[in-house]
């Protein structure tokens, strides 16, 4: 009886840690993946851009809480700033020019970039490359991190 005993849970245990083999069926996709065209700047740049936000360290107010700020970027190195209601002067205009990384607004130079800088989450709900920029005037953070940080939007 206990030989008999012994056999069965050997049996029962070369049965049971025996390997089984896994078959993955899977049903054919017609998925096509599309290649994101390469950005170019100088290009992407051009046109219509809404500010979305604008953080700087001051006791002034968001200037876009009260009002909706247009830039527009032109292709001969001019660039318009005002108002939805299309009311641009001289005081606001002026010339840019940019390289891979730098954009210099009259004066002032920003670091841009047509992605979400890190430390942002990911949006699922994201704009596609180059539908949003990303002005810093931080250049050197080492002297000053409390410059404006400037959201756009492009307007189309």
């Amino acid at each position: 009886m206990k030989f008999s005993f012994t056999s069965l849970l050997i049996l029962i245990f070369f049965v049971g840690c025996g390997t089984t083999q896994q078959t993955l069926t899977t049903a054919p996709t017609n998925t096509q993946i599309k290649e994101q065209k390469k950005l170019v700047p100088s290009d992407a740049i051009l046109g219509t851009w809404k500010m979305e936000s604008y953080q700087v360290f001051s006791p002034d107010p968001d200037p876009t809480d009260s009002q909706e700020i247009i830039w527009e970027f032109k292709n001969n190195r001019e660039i318009l700033i005002g108002n939805t209601e299309g009311k641009t002067s001289a005081l606001n205009s002026g010339r840019y020019w940019m390289n891979k990384s730098i954009l210099k607004v009259n004066s002032t130079l920003y670091m841009y970039s047509f992605e979400a800088p890190y430390g942002l989450p990911d949006n699922v709900n994201a704009k596609p490359l180059g539908d949003e920029l990303w002005l810093d005037s931080n250049i050197d953070p080492s002297i000053s991190n409390d410059g404006p940080k400037i959201h756009f939007t492009k307007v189309r």
